[in-house]
C-alpha cells in the first residue's frame, strides 16, 4: 500500500504556469491575486484559471477585475484608469507637462495624477504661465489659458538716413512711446546737374543763356514722438527746421556782365516730418516724408526719405 502511494505521487506534476503581463496607468497601484507590484506593470506566471487583478489609486479609487488564463489564450492585460486633460490657449503656445514637451495647444492628454503644466508663448510678446493640475481616474478636466502680454521693452534705435537731397541719421529711444531726432543735410561739394537744360531767360536785362543745376544747400533737422503699434511696427511724427536752396549756373554766358549763378527757387522755415519703421529682430528699415512750410520760392520742399539701422538692447532675444 505504501509503495502504491509513492508511485502515484511521483507520476503527478504541479500545474504549469503561463507567463502573463498585467499593466495599469502610471501612478496607480497594481495587485494580482493580492500580490502587489512595485510598478504599474507586472510580469508573472499564472496557472490556467480565473485570477483577480486589483487597481488602486490612493484612497479614492479601487476596482477589481477578473482575468481568465488558459493555454493559447490572452496573456497581456491592460487596465488604464487615466482621465483626460484638455488644454487650450488663446495665443499660439507650447505645452510642457512635468518638463516634457507635449507639443502645441490645443491638445487632449490622457493623464492621471497631479502634474506641473507650463504654457509657453512667444517669448518676446508673452509671459509663460505655470499651473498645477490634478486629474483623477476617468475624470475629464479642461484648462483654458490666456497668456499675459509682456510690457514693451525700451529700445534704442540708430539709423542711417537718405533723401534725394542729402543724407544723415536718426536716433530714437522708445518703449510704448518714445522720442526721436532726425538730421539730414547736403554734401557741400555735391553737384547735381540735370540731363536736360532749362532755359530760364531769353531776353531782357537778365541776359540770354542756358542755366543748369549746380550745387545746392540743404538741411532738415526734426524731432518728435514715436509710438509702438506692435512688436514690428513703429510710427513717428515731429517738426523742426528745414531749408533748401538750388543754385543754377549759366554755362555759356554771352556777356561778362551777366550773372553766372542764381538761386531761382528754395524753401526755408518750419518743417514737418512723418514716417514708419519696420523692426525685424534687431534690424530696422524706415520710410518717411517731410516738407517745409516756411518761406518758399518756386514751391515748398517736399521729399521722401528711407533708412536702415539696428536696435540697441541688453536682451538680444528681444
Amino acid at each position: 500500500m505504501l509503495s502504491l502511494t509513492i508511485a502515484t505521487a511521483m507520476t503527478q506534476s504541479p500545474a504549469k504556469g503561463i507567463k502573463v503581463k498585467v499593466s495599469t496607468s502610471a501612478g496607480a497601484d497594481l495587485l494580482v491575486d493580492g500580490k502587489a507590484s512595485s510598478t504599474n506593470i507586472m510580469s508573472t506566471q499564472l496557472t490556467p484559471s480565473t485570477h483577480q487583478v486589483t487597481v488602486k489609486y490612493g484612497n479614492s479609487f479601487t476596482k477589481t477585475y477578473d482575468i481568465n488564463i488558459a493555454e493559447g489564450g490572452q496573456t497581456s492585460f491592460d487596465f488604464p484608469i487615466e482621465g483626460t486633460l484638455q488644454i487650450s490657449c488663446k495665443q499660439p503656445a507650447n505645452i510642457m507637462v512635468d518638463g516634457i514637451n507635449r507639443g502645441k495647444a490645443p491638445q487632449q492628454l490622457n493623464i492621471l495624477g497631479t502634474h506641473n503644466i507650463k504654457i509657453e508663448g512667444d517669448f518676446a510678446t508673452y509671459f509663460d504661465e505655470s499651473d498645477h493640475v490634478t486629474v483623477n481616474p476617468f475624470e475629464s478636466v479642461t484648462r483654458n489659458y490666456n497668456l499675459k502680454k509682456r510690457p514693451p521693452r525700451t529700445y534704442g534705435m540708430v539709423m542711417a538716413n537718405y533723401t534725394p537731397n542729402g543724407y544723415g541719421g536718426m536716433l530714437a529711444i522708445v518703449k510704448r512711446w518714445g522720442i526721436y531726432m532726425r538730421v539730414t543735410q547736403s554734401d557741400p561739394g555735391s553737384f547735381n546737374e540735370e540731363s536736360t537744360s532749362k532755359r530760364y531767360t531769353t531776353s531782357g536785362d537778365k541776359g540770354i543763356g542756358i542755366y543748369k543745376k549746380d550745387s545746392h544747400t540743404y538741411l532738415m533737422a526734426c524731432a518728435g514722438v514715436m509710438l509702438r503699434m506692435n512688436k514690428w511696427l513703429y510710427l513717428y511724427g515731429g517738426s523742426g527746421y528745414g531749408k533748401y536752396s538750388q543754385v543754377m549756373k549759366l554755362d555759356r554766358p554771352e556777356s561778362s556782365s551777366l550773372n553766372e549763378s542764381r538761386q531761382p527757387y528754395g524753401s526755408k522755415g518750419v518743417a514737418a516730418d512723418v514716417g514708419a519703421i519696420l523692426k525685424w529682430k534687431a534690424l530696422l528699415v524706415s520710410a518717411g516724408f517731410s516738407t517745409v512750410f516756411g518761406d518758399n520760392n518756386g514751391g515748398a520742399l517736399k521729399e521722401f526719405n528711407i533708412g536702415v539701422g539696428f536696435t540697441i538692447h541688453k536682451n538680444k532675444k528681444r
